[in-house]
């Protein structure tokens, strides 16, 4: 009698298991843009084919390739991108990019470009408060706010307009 062996284990069971943290953190600070602004301005958290980061992971590759020619054999693991931005829909769906995420499957470190200064560069994150400082200051910036009260006040002036 041939009996399969499950080396699987319990998949249903989700103790000691991480979920996606800054995946749901983010859409949920989407939601509360929308909510908080009646549904004008719209917090979207989308998925990035084609991150400001890429530079990192070519010579990520790059580096990889260089020490397979003398050490056992690593790939690189492929990373989650997002980007989180704000649409006006009464607007045309005018859009402001506001951050890039990018963390592996395994979550961290996850880094984040703050995508609304000039030059922008990474922020390493190992867990969940450093995540969440970071964010917190982007989200709540004086440029992230002006951008909101300009936002608002120009679909208040298209309105008057009507």
């Amino acid at each position: 009698m041939n009996t399969q062996k499950d080396f699987w284990g319990d998949l249903q069971s989700t103790d000691n298991i991480i979920l996606p943290y800054p995946y749901s953190s983010l859409k949920e600070q989407g939601e509360l843009l929308s909510k908080k602004t009646n549904g004008l301005l719209i917090g979207e958290l989308i998925i990035n084919n084609s991150p400001t980061s890429i530079v990192n992971s070519v010579l990520e590759i790059t580096q990889i390739t260089q020490k397979s020619l003398t050490s056992p054999k690593t790939y690189p693991q492929p990373k989650f991108y997002y980007l989180f931005r704000i649409r006006v829909p009464s607007l045309n769906n005018y859009t402001y990019y506001v951050l890039e995420v990018q963390y592996p499957v395994n979550i961290y470190p996850v880094y984040i470009w703050d995508l609304t200064i000039e030059e922008s560069y990474s922020q390493k994150c190992d867990n969940q408060e450093q995540f969440d400082q970071i964010i917190e200051s982007i989200l709540g910036s004086n440029t992230v706010k002006q951008t909101i009260f300009v936002l608002l006040e120009q679909l208040k002036e298209n309105r008057s307009k009507v």
